[in-house]
């Protein structure tokens, strides 16, 4: 009776057993070598609803790239049981041993596991690693800001993982640099194996001279290979370049005149209008080009032709531009100038040089644009308006005084007293004579050009159009305000003013000058408000007498001592 109550008992407790929640656990392999991933699944034979797989304990040997989390039904014999399976993939962090530690659901604990991490290849030779990095230059030697080619390419075996293969793009230290290209994939061969090859391209410019150590890039990835995954970490060779300094050009460097380190430079010129007939105050427009290979843009100088003998020049904003190539950088810049003559005659635009040193055969040249000549013609009804001498030539009466003798009045005071009077009426006759004269000497050319371009109000010319404005303002400013440059605005307080001016007469030679005439005409009202707020300048009023007339024909001369 015992014996059959004992029975019953350890048969209930096997049933329960059997029938208690149980959490397994297996990975595919327990022999890895070092950077292999292993898929770890842990398996309960009931669903969860609410409890968490715990598995922190796993972060001391390994680290957990990702966890999924699956339920399904199994039959078996015809009973149906619901279950709950977790992938985790698992990177080992260290050789030897492990122990892969028990994982809970609740209170409920899995078993550990044990596996064996061996010492991966690292040999350093191609041909006997998965994947390797290997970093260059084309020249380790140049000048500073000279262009300098950087490769760094990617070799490996397998198959990289999408999402995986992320790099540690290369840090250049004092350099401006630039992407020319951004990881090209091609295959090659080494030692009869085969190889993925991502391919990175930069282009650096170092800033100063000496020693400059590119640091090494470093990439971590995912491979399938030979069936199994596999985590690569790899980095790039350190490349170090001698930098020296600009070579000597025999003079100082300058905005003007930079410091031009490229494989090959072009400077062209094109004159965009050239009428058969060029009048005073037409517009040419030439167009400069300057193209460098090896250089960027921000390295190339701006040409700007100054005012010459006879003309104005207008430079326009100059266009920059860029071009990437694996080869290099390729950049060049646009410069368009207006020339206006400004007086009838031979105009000459003087030559221009700009040197630059050639890196490919150390040494320097010179590209040049030679020098121009124009022959312009007088505009028909063109206003003239000749700037004023600084220094006044003497007048021909004072010169007379000087050469005329002085007379002794003491010795002959009835002829000079019979003298004075025939001088006294001489100059009554000459005073109405020389007004009349005023009245009548009008120079043809100028009664032409007045004819040509009748008076205007200030109100009127402030609304004629953009060049008839521009004469009429030009007259206004000399003979009005007596100004003769505009320079000359800044002693008036009226810099704005002349900001104004140099913008519509920028406008007004412009090749585009039609696409200007709003921006013209709001430019015209703000100037002609400013001028007139502008003060005229005083002048002391003369009384005009036969004592002021024998002044102005006698000056008086300083008496030199003796």
């Amino acid at each position: 009776m015992v014996k059959t109550l004992f029975v019953f008992i350890l048969a209930l407790s096997l049933s329960s057993l059997a029938f208690a929640d149980r959490l397994s656990m297996k990975v595919e392999r327990d022999l890895i070598e070092q950077g292999d991933i292993i898929s770890l699944w842990v398996e309960a034979d009931f669903q969860t609803l609410g409890n968490t797989l715990e598995y922190r304990q796993l972060d001391e040997n390994f680290e957990v790239l990702s966890r999924q989390r699956s339920n399904f039904y199994e039959f078996v014999n015809g009973v149906s049981s619901a279950k709950t399976r977790w992938h985790l993939r698992l990177l080992p962090k260290k050789t030897g041993k492990l122990i892969i530690p028990a994982v809970t659901l609740g209170d409920i604990s899995s078993q550990s596991l044990i596996i064996e991490v061996k010492q991966a290849n690292q040999s350093g030779t191609s041909n006997e690693q998965i994947a390797f990095m290997r970093a260059e230059v084309e020249n380790a030697e140049g000048f500073v800001q000279q262009q300098f080619l950087y490769r760094l390419r990617l070799y490996y075996q397998g198959k990289m993982l999408p999402g995986t293969g992320n790099m540690r793009p290369p840090i250049f230290k004092d350099a401006l640099s630039e992407t020319l290209q951004d990881e090209q994939t091609y295959s090659t061969v080494i030692d009869g194996k085969n190889y993925t090859v991502h391919e990175w391209i930069y282009a650096l410019f170092p800033q100063s001279s000496g020693e400059l150590t590119i640091a090494p890039s470093q990439i971590r990835g995912l491979l399938n290979y030979n069936g199994h995954q596999k985590v690569i970490e790899t980095e790039s060779n350190a490349v170090t370049l001698t930098v020296k300094p600009a070579a000597d050009l025999g003079q100082n460097y300058s905005n003007a005149q930079p410091w031009l380190p490229a494989a090959s430079m072009l400077l062209e010129s094109q004159w965009q209008t050239t009428p058969s007939d060029i009048k005073v105050g037409d517009s040419l427009s030439r167009v400069l080009t300057l193209q460098a290979y090896g250089l960027k843009a921000s390295q190339l100088p701006v040409i700007e032709a100054p005012d010459g003998n006879g003309y104005k020049v207008y430079n326009q904003p100059a266009q920059s531009s860029e071009e990437k190539f694996a080869s290099g950088v390729v950049s060049r810049i646009q410069i368009t100038q207006n020339f206006v003559p400004t007086q009838a005659g031979e105009m000459r635009i003087p030559a221009y040089q700009l040197r630059w040193f050639n890196t490919a055969n150390q040494a320097f040249e010179t590209l040049q644009i030679e020098a121009q000549t124009f022959n312009i013609q007088a505009a028909t009804g063109q206003v003239n308006y000749p700037t004023i001498d600084q220094t006044k030539p003497i007048s021909q009466a004072a010169i007379n005084q000087e050469n005329t003798e002085k007379f002794d009045w003491l010795i002959w005071p009835l002829l000079t007293t019979i003298f004075a009077i025939a001088w006294v009426l001489t100059l009554i006759m000459w005073w109405l004579a020389r007004g009349q004269k005023r009245q009548s000497s009008i120079n043809p050319a100028t009664a032409e050009t007045e004819a040509a371009n009748p008076a205007l109000t200030q109100q009127q010319w402030c609304q004629a159009e953009d060049k008839t404005f521009y004469q009429h303002l030009r007259k206004h400013l000399l003979t009005e305000l007596h100004i003769h440059h505009l320079a000359e605005l800044k002693n008036r307080n009226a810099d704005e003013l002349r900001q104004k001016i140099q913008r519509f007469e920028n406008n007004l030679y412009a090749p585009d000058a039609q696409t200007n005439k709003e921006m013209n005409q709001e430019l015209k009202q703000q100037i002609c408000t400013l001028i007139g707020k502008l003060k005229r300048p005083t002048e002391s009023k003369k009384t005009w007498t036969k004592k002021t007339e024998l002044q102005a024909l006698y000056p008086k001369t300083k008496q030199r001592p003796s």
